[in-house]
C-alpha cells in the first residue's frame, strides 16, 4: 500500500514557521550608534537631519534619545513651566520623523507626538514616564534618573510641573520608531538589513522654534503669553557639566534579531519582511470645515487598517494660556462605509471613555483614536471608508488660521502593492 504524500504548507503556514523558529533561535541585539548633535548650530530648528543606520541583521525597531538645550531669560524663570507647555509637549518639538527602507518606501512618516500617542495607546501603559506623570517625580536627580522631562541644568534635579522654569535647562524624550510590528510575536514589517549596499535611515525634522507667544499647540512646543519671555536653544552660559551644552543631542539605537548559523535565506519569514507595518501621520486637512456640516475624511486605500487618529486642531481662543484644544466643537464621529454604512456613531464623551480604558488617563482634548486592531478594516476602493465628523464650531485664530484636523493612519500592506496617496477631501 502506497502511503499517501503529506500536505504540502502553504507560503502562510511556512512564513509562520520560519517565523517562529527566528524567533525562537534568532538573538536580540540592541547597538548604540553614533550620536547625532546640532553641533551647536542653531539653525537645526526649522530644518530636517538624516540619520542613518546600520546595514545588519533584521531591523525590528529604533529608539531615540533627545537632549534639548536652552536658555531661558529672566521673565521666562517667573512662569510656572507647566502652564506654558502645550498639551503635545515635548513631542512636538520633533514635527516629523520617517523612516525610509533600501528601496526608498517610507514605513514611518508621522509626527513626534502622534507616533508617541500611538506607541502609547498600543502599549495600553503610558510610556518613558509621560509628561502627566511628571507631577509625581519628587527626588530623581541626575542626567539618568529619568527619560522625559525638564532638568535644571545647573544642580541636576527634575523641574516639578508646579516650578518655574530653570535659567538653564535640558529637555529629555524619546521616541521609539517601530518597524516590526512586535518584535516578540509578529515579524510583519520588520526589515531585512543584512546587505552589502544601499542605505536606510531615519529623517527627524524639528520645530521652527522652542516657544512662541499663543502658537499653534501642534507646532509650539512652548507658548508664553508673558511678555519678553524667550528660549533660545543651548545652555552652556549657566550649566555646568556633564549637561552644559550647546547643541542637540539624538542617542540612537537599533534593534535587530541576528539568524543563528544554519537559518538559509530559504527559511526566513519573508511574507513578514515583506509586508510594511505603516505609520502615515501629519497628514493634514482644512477643507470643508464648516459649523452645523459634517467633515469627511477619506481612509487610504489598499490597506489592512489597524487604526485612525484624529485631531482637530481648532482652539477656542488665541488668547487662552496654552492654546489648548476643545471637546465642544464635534458633535458625534461615525465610521461610515460605502457612503451608507455606519459602522460606529461615536460622541466624543464616549471616545473619550473608550481611550481612558486604554490609557488610564486621558489624551489632550481634541484627539480622537479609532481602533480595529482585534479586526482590521480592509480598504479596497478610494473613499470607500470615512470618517465622519459633525462639526458644531469652527475658530479662526489668527495664531492657527484656518481650523484643520491632522490624522494618521497605521496599517499593513504587502510591498510592490500600487498604493494610490493619502487624498483627502
Amino acid at each position: 500500500m502506497v502511503q499517501a504524500a503529506a500536505p504540502k504548507m502553504t507560503p502562510a503556514q511556512m512564513n509562520a514557521m520560519a517565523r517562529q523558529s527566528l524567533l525562537a533561535t534568532g538573538l536580540q541585539f540592541t547597538k548604540r550608534l553614533q550620536s547625532f548633535s546640532s553641533l551647536g548650530n542653531i539653525t537645526t530648528l526649522g530644518n530636517t537631519v538624516r540619520v542613518g543606520l546600520d546595514r545588519t541583521g533584521i531591523v525590528t525597531g529604533v529608539t531615540m534619545l533627545f537632549q534639548v538645550p536652552f536658555t531661558a531669560n529672566s521673565a521666562a524663570q517667573a512662569i510656572v513651566s507647566g502652564t506654558q507647555m502645550s498639551q503635545f509637549f515635548p513631542y512636538n518639538i520633533i514635527q516629523n520623523v520617517t523612516y525610509t527602507d533600501f528601496a526608498g518606501v517610507k514605513h514611518v512618516n508621522t509626527t513626534g507626538w502622534q507616533l508617541h500617542a500611538l506607541n502609547a495607546l498600543r502599549g495600553g501603559r503610558l510610556q518613558n514616564n509621560a509628561h502627566a506623570m511628571e507631577g509625581f517625580i519628587t527626588s530623581e536627580t541626575g542626567i539618568n534618573a529619568n527619560i522625559l522631562g525638564v532638568m535644571n541644568a545647573a544642580t541636576g534635579a527634575f523641574v516639578l510641573k508646579g516650578a518655574d522654569w530653570p535659567a538653564s535647562g535640558l529637555i529629555f524624550f524619546s521616541l521609539y520608531v517601530p518597524l516590526a510590528y512586535d518584535p516578540n510575536a509578529d515579524l510583519r514589517g520588520a526589515v531585512l538589513a543584512q546587505t552589502d549596499r544601499g542605505e536606510h535611515y531615519i529623517n527627524l525634522t524639528f520645530a521652527n522654534a522652542l516657544f512662541g507667544a499663543t502658537g499653534d499647540p501642534l507646532t509650539t512646543p512652548i507658548q508664553v503669553a508673558a511678555t519678553g519671555a524667550t528660549f533660545t536653544l543651548g545652555n552652556t552660559a549657566g550649566a555646568v557639566a556633564p549637561w552644559s551644552t550647546a547643541f542637540i543631542i539624538v542617542d540612537t539605537y537599533q534593534h535587530y534579531l541576528m539568524p543563528q548559523a544554519g537559518i538559509s535565506p530559504n527559511n526566513l519569514p519573508m511574507i513578514d519582511l515583506g509586508t510594511i507595518y505603516e505609520v502615515a501621520g501629519g497628514l493634514t486637512d482644512s477643507s470643508n470645515i464648516v459649523a452645523g456640516s459634517n467633515k469627511f475624511i477619506n481612509w487610504p486605500n489598499n490597506r489592512a487598517i489597524l487604526s485612525v487618529l484624529h485631531t482637530f486642531d481648532n482652539p477656542a481662543t488665541s488668547t487662552s494660556l496654552g492654546n489648548t484644544l476643545n471637546e465642544t466643537d464635534t458633535a458625534l464621529l461615525t465610521l461610515l462605509i460605502n457612503g451608507n454604512t455606519n459602522v460606529r456613531q461615536l460622541t466624543p464623551a464616549l471616545l473619550r471613555m473608550h481611550m481612558r480604558y486604554h490609557l488610564g488617563i486621558d489624551l489632550p482634548s481634541g484627539v480622537f483614536y479609532l481602533s480595529a486592531r482585534r479586526q482590521p478594516i480592509t480598504t479596497q476602493l478610494y473613499g470607500n471608508v470615512q470618517t465622519q465628523v459633525a462639526i458644531n464650531t469652527a475658530n479662526v485664530v489668527s495664531a492657527i488660521g484656518t481650523p484643520y484636523f491632522n490624522n494618521q493612519f497605521e496599517s499593513f500592506y504587502l510591498s510592490g502593492t500600487p498604493l494610490p496617496g493619502v487624498i483627502q477631501g
